[in-house]
């Protein structure tokens, strides 16, 4: 028998995001990091920390990790699981993360990764009637995929790096608080139809509701990719392009014209025209990964101060497009004075102070209602007073 070791991992208690609801976040960072609610993972060897998506991520090769049976409590209604995972030459199909007390279990959660096609699939059952499945296929420009499942009410959706990449609606509750503890490498059925997986992991978080799309947000990480949006700037303004890469090895940005350092993470232009910049990073490990960043440039002489763009209508409906609204071209606005969101009632809903905000449809805690809205603005461009006003539509 392999002696078993205790990982602390994070993070802390159950953190309470609203009233009722319980999250956990584990980091892996030094590998074993003290909860001051006690909360720990059992592993059947000693654990090695490797370099991860932020930090310090476990290795899985050969490793087994349970979850305190505590979680299990977790699974009775709404909930998420999300994780970040690099798999090294997978094969097969994988056994990544299961809730399951036998092979083909009545009730029960399975993650796998099936390589033929290179696809993550979740799925959950209870009894042998109520089964949901989603797939997601894995994106070959990130060095980690980073997987997000969300439960809330008869709604699940599946995202990978980002981006919502499956979804599916059920008419009955599928419970898996089936007693049995949550288990990365340990599936029942790793005897028969699955093997074991490779590679590392980092940053997994758990919660007993559904998060909603900018929670999903927060739970990822742009790994090795530039951290500066498609921007716009004045002629002769520079411009600082960041990137990051927490396994650094080689960086290259091109064009290389008008930048002061091509081969630094960080380094600044000063661009004359519209340019696209590409950047190619090698990580320490070899995984290679690009992207790229526009820059617009704007001649000061051909602004016009009264032509502030707004859209007509937004969806923020968690598929990562259109999802906010606001000023398109804010550059023109010098100062801003103010800038509210109102309803058909005339009331206040949302206030910025700042032309690069944006309203991502809360109200009071929840997405506004599908409808006709309203906008004001006014700001400073060229040392004179404009304002605006207009409706839109909020789509869902």
């Amino acid at each position: 028998m392999m002696k078993n070791w205790l990982v602390m991992a994070v993070l802390g208690c159950f953190a309470s995001v609203l009233p009722g609801q319980r999250q956990l976040i584990f980091e892996f960072d030094n590998c074993s990091l003290s909860s001051s609610s006690g909360i720990a993972l059992t592993t059947n060897s000693t654990p090695n920390c490797l370099c991860g998506i932020e930090g310090d991520a476990i290795s899985i090769s050969g490793q087994q990790i349970t979850w305190p049976q505590i979680v299990d409590s977790f699974f009775k209604k709404d909930y998420s699981v999300c994780f970040s995972v690099r798999l090294s030459n997978p094969s097969g199909f994988l056994d990544l993360l299961s809730k399951s007390a036998r092979c083909n279990a009545d009730t029960s959660l399975d993650f796998t990764y099936r390589s033929i096609d290179s696809v993550f699939i979740f799925t959950a059952r209870e009894g042998f009637s109520k089964t949901v499945s989603l797939a997601a296929k894995a994106d070959f420009n990130r060095c980690w995929q980073q997987i997000c499942m969300t439960k809330t009410g008869g709604l699940w959706r599946l995202y990978l790096n980002n981006r919502l990449a499956n979804q599916t609606t059920t008419n009955e509750e599928i419970r898996v608080d089936n007693g049995q503890p949550l288990r990365w490498n340990q599936s029942p059925c790793q005897s028969t139809v699955l093997s074991p997986s490779f590679g590392k992991i980092d940053k997994f978080l758990l919660a007993d509701y559904g998060l909603n799309f900018d929670e999903v947000m927060d739970f990822y990480v742009d790994d090795q990719r530039i951290f500066t949006p498609d921007t716009l700037i004045l002629k002769g303004d520079p411009i600082v392009l960041r990137a990051g890469n927490n396994c650094p090895g080689s960086t290259q940005w091109t064009p290389i014209i008008d930048l002061d350092d091509p081969s630094s993470l960080t380094t600044t232009g000063t661009p004359q025209q519209t340019t696209t910049y590409s950047l190619r990073m090698v990580s320490s490990e070899g995984c290679v990964t690009s992207d790229t960043v526009l820059v617009r440039v704007v001649d000061p002489s051909a602004i016009e101060c009264d032509k502030l763009l707004l859209p007509t209508a937004f969806t923020p409906n968690g598929d990562g497009l259109n999802e906010t609204f606001g000023i398109s071209n804010f550059y023109l606005v010098e100062k801003l004075e103010y800038f509210d969101i109102i309803n058909k009632n005339g009331g206040i809903m949302a206030s910025f102070s700042s032309a690069t905000d944006q309203w991502n449809g809360y109200w009071k805690g929840k997405i506004a209602e599908p409808g006709n809205y309203f906008y004001r603005v006014s700001y400073q461009c060229q040392n004179k007073e404009y304002t605006r006003q207009g409706s839109f539509f909020l789509l869902r």
